[in-house]
């Protein structure tokens, strides 16, 4: 959009013969299309500064959710089951007492 109002801008000054943005008989649509123009660029600077830190602070919170549940991958690896536990056999304390 900000492409085709320089393009309009262009095509009024060329129409008008006027390019001097300070001339008294400067095109008013020419201004106008001008401060649109420019409202529309410094718009889409600041979405893309937005957007630039929102796709920071999206891979920020990516990265501590990898770190969160590799912790919790560990922390479920320590804690095992009272149940699941393997008791050695009773038979081997005897058996190699008899050798």
């Amino acid at each position: 959009m900000a492409n085709d109002l320089e393009q309009q801008i262009k095509i009024e000054q060329q129409t008008s013969g006027i390019s001097d943005v300070n001339h008294f008989a400067y095109p008013t649509f020419a201004r106008a299309a001008m401060t649109r123009r420019d409202n529309l660029r410094s718009s889409i600077a600041e979405l893309e500064k937005r957007l630039d830190r929102a796709r920071q602070e999206a891979l920020e919170a990516f990265e501590q959710l990898k770190l969160s549940e590799s912790a919790g991958d560990l922390e479920a690896q320590r804690q095992v089951k009272p149940g699941s536990r393997r008791k050695p056999p009773k038979h081997l304390g005897s058996h190699a007492s008899n050798r």
